[in-house]
Parts: C-alpha cells; sequence; structure tokens
C-alpha cells in the first residue's frame, strides 16, 4: 500500500508492477480516463458517422495499451515479442471521420500514461484535451456559414442562365462546382455551392427553381461541417 500512496502523491513515480494493485490501479486509471475521453466524443460528435462500437474500443484501447506497457516493463525482449505479435494482427476497419483519428491516438496516450504509472502527464493530458474539444465544440471551429448550402438539380444547358438568375435573387453568392452530363446535348446534373440571403425562404427559393420548365430533382443540402459531391 506505500507503494500506491507514493505514486499517488508524487503522480510520477517510476515503479515496477511488484503487486496486482499496482497493476490495477493502472488498469483503473486508464479506464477511468479513457471513459472522460470517450465521453467527450460522445458529446462533441457531429454528423451521421457515428459508431457504439467504436465508441467502446476507445475505452477499450485505453486498457490494453495499459496492460502492454505493464507486461512490457523495462524489458526489451518482451517489448520486441509483443511488437511481432502485434504485427501479425491486420485491422480492416477504416475511419471515416479524420476527427476520430485523434481519440484513438489520445487513447494510446492515456494508456501509455496510465501503464507507466506517469499519473501527472495523465491528468494534465486529459483536462487540456477535454479543453480543447469543448474549446472546438462551443466555437464551431472550422464551420462554415450555417447558409451555406448544395443547391442540386437536372436541368439542359440552355437553362442555366435563367437558373442562375434565381440564384443571384436568393443567394448572397453561388459558385458552380459540378455539372454531370452523358452528352452535349443531354440534360445535366448541376450542383452549386451558396451563401442563401435568408434562410427561412429556402422553401421559396426552392419553389422558384422547381417553377422553371425542364428543372427536375431540386434539392438543396445544408453543409453542416462535411459536404461531398
Amino acid at each position: 500500500m506505500n507503494e500506491i500512496q507514493r505514486v499517488l502523491l508524487t503522480f510520477n513515480a517510476q515503479v515496477e508492477p511488484s503487486s496486482p494493485a499496482m497493476m490495477m490501479l493502472a488498469l483503473l486509471a486508464a479506464f477511468i480516463a479513457g471513459q472522460i475521453v470517450a465521453w467527450t466524443y460522445m458529446w462533441s460528435h457531429s454528423g451521421v458517422s457515428y459508431s457504439r462500437a467504436y465508441v467502446q474500443s476507445l475505452v477499450l484501447v485505453a486498457i490494453v495499451v495499459a496492460l502492454v506497457m505493464i507486461i512490457v516493463g523495462t524489458n526489451v525482449f518482451v517489448a520486441f515479442g509483443l511488437f511481432g505479435a502485434f504485427a501479425i494482427i491486420r485491422f480492416r476497419n477504416v475511419l471515416k471521420d479524420t476527427r476520430d483519428t485523434a481519440f484513438i491516438f489520445m487513447e494510446l496516450a492515456v494508456g501509455l500514461a496510465s501503464g507507466t504509472w506517469n499519473f501527472g502527464a495523465l491528468i494534465v493530458g486529459t483536462l487540456a484535451f477535454l479543453l480543447v474539444c469543448l474549446y472546438l465544440s462551443v466555437t464551431r471551429f472550422g464551420s462554415l456559414d450555417v447558409t451555406d448550402v448544395l443547391v442540386s438539380l437536372r436541368a439542359p444547358e440552355e437553362l442555366r442562365a435563367e437558373i442562375e438568375k434565381v440564384l443571384h435573387i436568393h443567394c448572397q453568392k453561388a459558385r458552380l462546382i459540378s455539372r454531370h452530363a452523358e452528352s452535349a446535348s443531354a440534360e445535366a446534373h448541376w450542383s452549386w455551392r451558396a451563401l442563401l440571403r435568408d434562410p427561412d425562404r429556402s422553401q421559396e427559393f426552392m419553389s422558384a427553381l422547381r417553377a422553371l420548365e425542364r428543372v427536375d430533382d431540386v434539392s438543396i443540402h445544408y453543409s453542416g461541417d462535411e459536404m461531398e459531391v
């Protein structure tokens, strides 16, 4: 128990995993900090790529890494053996959101700090990560204007001038970002990125586009945090 008290008081004691109690302390710290990081991800997540399995894996990664560090200790031969074993494992899951990668790395750091009983870095690092996530979420850092929309429709080439006239009336600015047609004479699929003058009049904007002859499949998508065409 004296060893545990020393670690808790110094926050950065270099000790050997001489007892099950010390191992459980490291794993418990990894679990608690991993939970905090996972809760931060859940609270700050936006978009449609949310996965319950991914959130659970965040907590598990921290515990696994902490356990690996306990096993490795200062034994170089064990370290190389573990690296060889992990090299055999092939991970096929592809993260759809690049932001998710940052949380994986944070959980790795949590596990490393817990497994080496570096609780000072664990507490400070987890708190700093949480505060940065709070700042990014509250300030919506990196987000586009809430009125930034993607306008998609299907129409022939000769109606482009009339369509852009409607865009000019209802939008502060509009930029053509995509035009796809099977041939020069065929109807094309158009996409504009636009900034609405008044978001509350978006239905009126769509009605004006649909009122044009030979214009079909009119749709507006709010960009949110990410837009793909």
